[in-house]
């Protein structure tokens, strides 16, 4: 029989029915035997996984309404009956199980009981391709079927195991990423049918509705380490120290299981979570440290392996070599979060506002399933949701401010201008005109240094850069599709380009020194929410040799986003201000800056 295909059966224990299914019912009989099972039947044909779960669900409603001591031989067959008509398939003669068992499967159960728990599949959600790897990578089953050993552990209670995808409410669940959409019905060669497949998390490898997925707890012993575990070659600044400070209490109380480390864009909020990793860490604990964004896990697994010399490390995202190896400190992507289960005593989400983590019930599931029962879990971001913020403040949750950079000078605000000529045409005359009036009011008259303009739509990055390179700037675009992208930003950061036309690609994990930002149709509000308004203008000012910066929000209308964009990041300078966080040059150069953007009006 294939692993994916089950026999539903029923077993009567002195105190109680037991419902369940098996790939090889001996088995089970071989086991249940050690308790108080009286009797043992099989009820249905090999089933897919999805198939037998609702043959079981149905089984145990109908045995609820039946005297524990009146199941018997007529009982059995009028079940089966019932079964076969609801769920299609023909009448079956009841198999009772003798007594005298299979010597095979006494012979399967005694060797895993020598085996003890499996430990390279702790903490992990697997479906049995990849654990039936594990096991033989790890050489844990070298005189033992994986599919029998992962099945017994499932009836000792050391895993669960359940279908991938189950019929629930007339609907299809996916319980690998918890989607209730985007679920089809294809034909599969492994069961034969008609079997659901789940579109969502494909990108972690085919799961159909045949499919059994296996949670296993962490069974790792805790190791305690001692003495100082991170170094770094800077001292934070007194922002990140109090906010440090924060963290670690947070990690150490069992009051509150979530904590909201709200920072400005720059002010090095990575750094803030070192001595919490450091405090779990010390007590025998593993750490996770989860981004939404692919390209920024190799170069914060760099950074935090350079700041924890003494500390196994390791990174999972989609191309990794190894997806299955073992850190006490995991950085991965959110998605590579989804085969974790359990795992980890602290994880820590970074940009929890990007994409794709912003917004995907899936990832969320994987975050917070990858949380041991009473784990601790760290956001971090400059732009917070809503409700995380108002969790924040009503104390749901930890919150700790950073206001401040490092380098001690205010975030840079943006100015808003408005201009009646700031429309993208359809027409090369329009937009050629357009091209123009940016020139001579926006460009020509300003001091600009490198300067990154934003725009909101992709089709609009090449022609505007082609026309700006008319005019005699030295300018390029990118976006995300562009295979030259890399390439475009080094040259800009080494001062080849003048000008770089961007989507919102760029709002992200980039820092320029000498770097100035023109975000070009700041009223699509569709594209441009508060949330990406500040990250575009945190983008200025990131370096401590260059701090300062210019920030222009050009537009023909004001909107209710760029207003709480520039109200937000004011309100942050301000709490810096009152805190003492900004250095005596930072404090003139906040002074100077809100004089000369005073009213913000600027002429059509």
């Amino acid at each position: 029989m294939t692993a994916s295909c089950h026999i539903v059966y029923i077993g009567q224990r002195k105190e109680d029915f037991l419902v369940g299914s098996s790939h090889w019912p001996a088995l089970d009989y071989a086991y249940l035997r050690r308790g108080t099972l009286r009797s043992f039947w099989c009820i249905s044909p090999p089933l897919p996984a999805y198939l037998a779960h609702l043959v079981k669900e149905e089984a145990a409603s109908l045995l609820r309404q039946i005297p524990l001591n009146a199941l018997d031989h007529k009982q059995v067959q009028k079940l089966i009956r019932v079964l076969g008509r609801e769920y299609s398939y023909s009448n079956l003669d009841v198999k009772q199980v003798p007594v005298s068992i299979d010597h095979r499967a006494e012979d399967v159960l005694n060797r895993v009981d020598q085996l003890g728990a499996p430990k390279a599949l702790g903490g992990r959600l697997l479906l049995y391709r990849e654990a039936k790897f594990l096991l033989e990578r790890g050489g844990h089953c070298r005189h033992l079927a994986p599919l029998d050993y992962l099945h017994l552990t499932a009836l000792m209670e050391k895993c669960w195991m359940f279908p991938a995808i189950t019929f629930e409410q007339g609907t299809w669940v996916c319980h690998r990423c918890g989607s209730r959409t985007g679920i089809d019905l294809v034909p599969c060669a492994r069961c034969g049918e008609l079997c659901a497949l789940c579109d969502n998390c494909r990108s972690l490898g085919l799961v159909r509705g045949c499919d059994w997925l296996y949670a296993f707890g962490c069974f790792r012993v805790p190791k305690p380490l001692f003495g100082q575990l991170f170094c770094l070659d800077y001292e934070l600044s007194k922002p990140q120290q109090d906010a440090a400070r924060k963290v670690v209490e947070f990690t150490q109380t069992p009051a509150k299981g979530g904590c909201l480390v709200w920072a400005v864009c720059g002010a090095g909020k990575t750094e803030v979570v070192y001595p919490a990793m450091e405090s779990v860490l010390k007590t025998g604990g593993k750490v996770l440290f989860a981004i939404p964004r692919r390209d920024v896990v190799a170069e914060l697994h760099q950074r935090i392996g350079l700041a924890f010399p003494k500390v196994s490390t390791t990174a999972l995202y989609g191309g990794v070599k190894d997806r299955y190896q073992r850190g006490l400190i995991t950085v991965a992507t959110t998605h590579q979060v989804l085969r974790f289960y359990r795992a980890f005593d602290l994880v820590i989400l970074d940009e929890m506002d990007a994409f794709p983590y912003r917004g995907s019930a899936m990832l969320k599931l994987g975050v917070e399933r990858a949380c041991k029962k009473f784990g601790k879990t760290i956001y971090m971001s400059a732009t917070p949701t809503s409700d995380l913020i108002k969790q924040g403040k009503t104390g749901k949750i930890e919150l700790a401010f950073i206001p401040a950079r490092h380098h001690g000078y205010p975030v840079p605000e943006p100015r808003l201008a408005i201009y009646r000529w700031c429309r993208w045409g359809q027409s090369m005359r329009e937009r050629t005109e357009f091209v123009k009036a940016l020139d001579q009011e926006v460009l020509r008259g300003n001091w600009w240094r490198k300067l990154l303009i934003f725009v909101p739509f992709v089709a609009m990055t090449r022609p505007l850069a082609l026309l700006l390179a008319q005019m005699g700037w030295k300018a390029d675009f990118c976006y995300a599709g562009d295979p030259l992208r890399q390439q475009k930003i080094e040259q800009f950061r080494q001062g080849q380009l003048q000008i770089l036309v961007a989507t919102s690609l760029l709002e992200r994990g980039i820092t320029i020194p000498r770097l100035d930002v023109l975000i070009l149709f700041a009223h699509e509000s569709r594209i441009y929410d508060a949330s990406t308004l500040i990250q575009m203008s945190g983008r200025v000012g990131r370096s401590p040799r260059w701090p300062t910066g210019a920030v222009l929000l050009a537009a023909n209308r004001k909107t209710f986003e760029m207003q709480t964009s520039l109200r937000t990041i004011r309100q942050f300078n301000d709490r810096a201000q009152a805190k003492g966080y900004l250095s005596p040059p930072g404090e003139r150069y906040l002074k100077q800056m809100r004089a000369r953007s005073c009213g913000n009006r600027y002429p059509s």
